[in-house]
């Protein structure tokens, strides 16, 4: 087969195509959110093959072109009729994202904790709270009240276990942003936490003499 026919050969290179998009599918991890669009992604694909055989089989180049406009002018018209879930609300997106997390991708200590954050987050701004209105001053409220709230053993609860809620917030929000829920990124900066006296770190009896000699 010459270099010009390998080049023209759309049988050939439509087939090709389809088999690349395939062994592509094949790669993206499936969940919630990429099943529907895997099978979307699969048939368009593939579809471009079947349709142009289609015209190939005609019995003239009348034909051929006649068919050939009918699959473009098919193709420029119909589209996938995807209908993308609306979610607003936070527990929504939380049932969403909990649900879209690959089995054994983190350890089931990680999303545990997860799910006890977003529990939180949903019991204090409300399961109906809508994720897309959320604004500082909304987020500023969250550690007001969490603040004043115990922890465990009738403890005040740590200012890091509230950073640690709302950077599970983020994670879900920076999920809800690739899949194109949200457009702007979730804004943590400007938050003011309470201060607390946390117990110190461990140390070692050198570090302690360590400290000692310089003066701390």
């Amino acid at each position: 087969m010459s270099e010009d026919k390998n080049r023209y050969d759309l049988e050939e290179r439509t087939a090709t195509f389809g088999e690349g998009i395939i062994e592509f599918a094949k790669k993206i991890p499936v969940n919630p959110v990429t099943e529907r669009l895997i099978k979307q992604l699969v048939g368009a694909g593939t579809s471009v093959g079947a349709n142009y055989c289609e015209a190939d089989d005609a019995s003239s180049k009348k034909e051929f072109f006649s068919q050939s406009q009918r699959q473009l002018k098919f193709l420029s018209i119909k589209k996938p009729n995807v209908r993308k879930r609306k979610y607003r609300t936070l527990a929504q997106f939380t049932q969403a994202f909990l649900s879209s997390i690959p089995e054994g991708s983190l350890e089931q200590s990680t999303v545990n904790a997860m799910e006890i954050h977003l529990r939180h987050l949903e019991r204090v701004l409300g399961s109906s709270f809508v994720l897309r209105s959320a604004e500082l001053e909304d987020l500023q409220g969250y550690i007001d009240k969490r603040s004043k709230e115990n922890g465990l053993h009738g403890k005040p609860l740590s200012p890091i276990t509230i950073k640690r809620e709302l950077t599970t917030l983020r994670t879900l929000w920076n999920w809800a942003k690739d899949a194109g829920y949200v457009s702007e990124p979730l804004q943590l900066k400007g938050l003011r936490y309470p201060k607390r006296k946390e117990k110190p770190p461990f140390q070692t009896l050198a570090e302690i003499e360590k400290r000692i000699s310089r003066g701390c």
